[in-house]
C-alpha cells in the first residue's frame, strides 16, 4: 500500500501486513471486503440504497411483559384504540404492513394475528388457552413460537430450512 493510500484513508497506523492478515487487502492492494481499496468503515452507500420513510402516524405499540402480553395482543388485533393509526390491526390496509412497512409493522402484526386466531380457535376461553399454552404466562414471543411449532408439526405451515439441510442431518453428517 502506498503512502498516498495510507494518508488518503487514514491508515498510517495500520500496517499492510495487518490488513492482509485479516483478509482486507490482497498483495495488489485490493480489498476483499468493502470494495474500492478502502477499509469497510469507509464504504460509502449510494443515494439509491436509502430506505424509504415509513408511513407517518402508523404503528403498533410494544406488548407488555408477562401474563398480560397475550391479552394485549388480542386487544390490539380487535380494538382500534389499541393500535396507532385509528384502526384495529385486523382492519389495516395491506400497505400499512407490507412493502416498505413490512420490516416495521409486518412481524408485530403477524404475532398478534397468530395469537388471536389461536385464542379464538380455543373458543376464547382463557383457562383452556393458558392450559394448552403455558408459554402465555411468560411473553408474547415464546407463545408465538410455541403456536408456530404446533402448526408446523401439524403440517399447516412449513418452517424455514437452511440451504445445508435440516439441523438433524447437519449434526449427523459432522460426526
Amino acid at each position: 500500500m502506498s503512502n498516498v493510500h495510507t494518508q488518503a484513508f487514514g491508515l498510517e497506523h495500520v500496517s499492510v501486513t495487518r490488513w492482509r492478515k485479516f483478509g482486507h487487502m490482497d498483495s495488489n492492494g485490493i480489498t476483499g471486503r468493502g470494495g474500492g481499496g478502502r477499509p469497510h468503515s469507509a464504504h460509502r452507500h449510494s443515494a439509491g440504497t436509502k430506505k424509504n420513510a415509513p408511513t407517518p402516524g402508523i404503528g403498533i405499540p410494544d406488548l407488555p411483559h408477562g401474563l398480560e402480553a397475550w391479552r394485549a395482543a388480542v386487544k390490539q388485533w380487535e380494538d382500534p384504540a389499541a393500535s396507532i393509526g385509528g384502526k384495529a390491526l385486523k382492519d389495516w390496509p395491506e400497505e400499512w404492513y407490507t412493502g416498505d412497512m413490512r420490516t416495521i409493522n409486518g412481524v408485530k402484526r403477524k404475532i398478534r394475528k397468530v395469537i388471536t386466531i389461536k385464542f379464538y380457535r380455543l373458543h376464547g376461553d382463557d383457562g383452556v388457552f393458558l392450559e394448552k399454552y403455558p408459554e402465555a404466562n411468560r411473553e408474547a414471543e415464546p407463545l408465538f413460537d410455541a403456536i408456530q411449532r404446533g402448526r408446523e408439526a401439524r403440517g399447516e405451515i412449513t418452517g424455514r430450512t437452511s440451504k445445508n439441510g435440516q439441523p438433524e442431518v447437519r449434526a449427523s453428517a459432522s460426526r
